[in-house]
Parts: structure tokens; sequence; C-alpha cells
């Protein structure tokens, strides 16, 4: 409808412009119509048609906002693989004792991509998961984070099965670094807090001395309000 909507304003608008133009130059030219009243008429013959105009640029926008709504909502609709059971038992405190008993994994209809793992890390212990590409070390994690679900065999934290959990409450007891940094549009102390948007400035210097990032952050221009643009464009790779 738009494409059509936007020419036929512009013909109308030139129609009407050459017909002023056409009637006005003869009168002008019988003496009963100024030069300058011609000129007015066509500036009120532009006034009239330009927000007509901008109206066809704010149906466009409409229709545009309207399609992704409709999409938004699509996803909104999707059905997620990891729901919180109907009594959630909440996340208070982790000590940080992870299990894997008999855990296979398989990416929809895809070859297993973990089978039988059976793995235990005592609270506080630092684990490094390393082999090949392929080997399942990110899927290991995503389980960990309970992005997925196993498809047979537990995880547990501290015990419990992770379906039994909170997930809102576990997930900001997690903390997961991802191997490509996304950053968000907003500063340095919106990207730290993002999981917790209410911690105090004290909490946030206190988690970026953790990783060994608050020298890096006092060089920044404005510290932990220096503005970051969508994916860190405007910091180096080091610095995101």
């Amino acid at each position: 409808l738009i494409s059509i909507y936007f020419p036929f304003v512009q013909l109308l608008a030139s129609v009407a412009a050459a017909a002023v133009i056409i009637v006005g130059a003869g009168r002008v030219d019988n003496g009963t119509l100024t030069v300058g009243a011609l000129v007015a008429y066509l500036l009120y013959i532009d006034l009239f048609f330009a927000p007509v105009q901008q109206l066809s640029q704010v149906f466009d926008g409409y229709q545009q906002a309207t399609v992704s709504l409709g999409r938004i909502q699509e996803l909104l609709r999707e059905p997620t693989s990891t729901a919180d059971p109907d009594e959630p038992l909440d996340v208070l405190s982790l000590r940080g004792e992870i299990a894997f008993e008999d855990v296979s994994f398989a990416y929809g209809k895809e070859e297993e991509a973990l089978t039988g793992i059976d793995l235990h890390i005592p609270a506080g212990q630092t684990v490094a998961f390393v082999g090949e590409t392929g080997a399942g070390k990110s899927t290991l994690v995503k389980l960990v984070a309970r992005f997925y679900d196993p498809t047979s065999g537990r995880v547990t934290a501290d015990g419990t099965d992770l379906r039994r959990l909170d997930m809102t409450a576990y997930r900001h007891r997690l903390g997961v670094v991802p191997q490509e940094a996304y950053l968000f549009p907003g500063t340095v102390r919106d990207a730290i807090a993002y999981g917790l948007p209410d911690a105090t400035d004290a909490r946030v210097e206190a988690a970026a001395r953790a990783v060994g990032a608050h020298e890096m952050i006092a060089t920044l221009e404005d510290g932990y309000l220096h503005e970051v643009a969508e994916r860190g464009r405007n910091l180096s790779a080091g610095q995101r």
C-alpha cells in the first residue's frame, strides 16, 4: 500500500503545482494576478502536501513496527525447553558443588554431543575442560548454566537437580563468560551490573577488581561511566 500511496501523493503535488502555474501564468499575463501572489500560491501548495507526504512516512514506520512486534510476539510464544518446575526451590546461596550423573545430551535430533558423563567438581575447586573442537566442552558449561536440560541423567548443584531450582534465582548465583563478549549499549557500570541492576557502586568495583579490570577501567575517559557502543565497538578486544 505504501508503495502506491507515496508516489500518488507526489503525483498530486506535481499536478497541483503545474495547474497553479498554468492558470496563474495566464492571470498574470491578463494583469488579474501579481507574480507575488502566484509564488504565494505555489508555496501554499507545497505547505499543504508536505504534511501529507510526512504522513506516508509515519504510516511506513507504523507498518515496520507492526511487523517487528509480530516477530517479537512469535519469539515470546516459543515454548522454552528449560521451564521452571511447578514448585521451584529458591536458591539463597550456593557452595558450588557440581555433579553430572550419567548425563547424555543431544542438540535436537542430532548425534549425541555427550554420552554417559559422570563428573564431580567439589565446591571451590577450579577446573579446566580441555579437548578438541566439538568434544563437548561448551555443552558441559551450558548444562551447568541450564541453558539446556540433559537428554538423560541429571546435573546437580549442591546435590539438588537443577531442574528443581528456581532458574532466575540460580542464574543470579552463576557467572557465565562466553568466548565472544557481547556488550549492550550503555556504560561500563551497566555492563558489569547487567545481571544485578541494583548493585551498588562498591559491589560493581569489587567485581571489576576480582577479575583484574579495575585498572583498565580507570584509564577510560569517564571510568565506570564511560559509554560503551553496541558490541563494544569503541573498545579494544582486550578491553571487551
